[in-house]
């Protein structure tokens, strides 16, 4: 999968995304391997655990090789939009061809397997029983909110809270930039960070912020690398945010 992020509005200040890889070979007894970072997840139930990563686009590759590169053999790729109760056919690619093209039209889990046929005999493939990869897409950027309260010695406390249907909580962190100036500060975790759910995540910052009128910038993202940020203008003076 190589996936360019290219999220849609979400309704906030500024989202921006990441780009995926990943490579997956196939071969001729049908073993589909993968190289990829994964992400540890509950398996469908029912189904043995499967390779699973997260795509922000409903089009994309999946890069395959036959090897060794036989004339006349194809690869059938099968995809599952119900947790593997259906297979149907999805794309078909030579060798030679490296990957198969891969449209959906909503959000959500996809299923993938692989079979290999000789181009003369491809009526005579049976449908998968399990699936050998599994593609999350989503599209949506993550929500974000904020309440920060400055103390007398200059610390933001801010409380967050993110939510999407694949958030990543452990994304979030924080930034100030006195208004005076250009330059940003450096990106800031969080100091505690809690998942209430898998969509739910809370947190807490703590931050030096200067004298004056300065700009908050929050993020946070999704497994997908869907970014969302928010910013907010804030004047420290005295101790309290005016």
């Amino acid at each position: 999968l190589n996936n360019v992020i290219h999220p849609e509005g979400c309704g906030v200040r500024s989202c921006v995304g990441r780009t995926l890889f990943f490579t997956a070979s196939v071969l001729l007894c049908s073993v589909f391997s993968l190289m990829a970072e994964e992400v540890p997840v509950e398996p469908v139930t029912g189904q043995p655990q499967t390779s699973l990563l997260y795509a922000a686009r409903r089009e994309f590759h999946l890069p395959f090789s036959a090897s060794p590169r036989t004339p006349g053999i194809v690869g059938v790729l099968y995809a599952s939009a119900d947790g593997g109760l259906s297979w149907e056919f999805a794309d078909k690619a030579l060798p030679e061809e490296d990957n198969f093209n891969i449209r959906v039209t909503t959000d959500g889990r996809y299923d993938f397997a692989v079979r290999i046929a000789d181009t003369d005999h491809l009526d005579e493939l049976t449908a998968p029983t399990e699936a050998e990869l599994a593609v999350i897409v989503d599209t949506q950027n993550p929500m974000l909110t904020g309440n920060a309260v400055i103390t007398l010695t200059g610390k933001a406390h801010i409380q967050w809270s993110a939510t999407d249907v694949n958030l990543a909580p452990q994304t979030a962190a924080v930034r100030v930039r006195p208004q005076d100036q250009v330059k940003w500060g450096a990106w800031v975790s969080a100091v505690t960070v809690t998942r209430e759910s898998q969509s739910v995540g809370r947190g807490h910052f703590v931050l030096d912020i200067p004298e004056g009128d300065s700009t908050i910038e929050m993020r946070v993202r999704d497994f997908a690398g869907n970014e969302c940020i928010e910013r907010d203008l804030v004047k420290a003076q005295g101790g309290k945010i005016h």
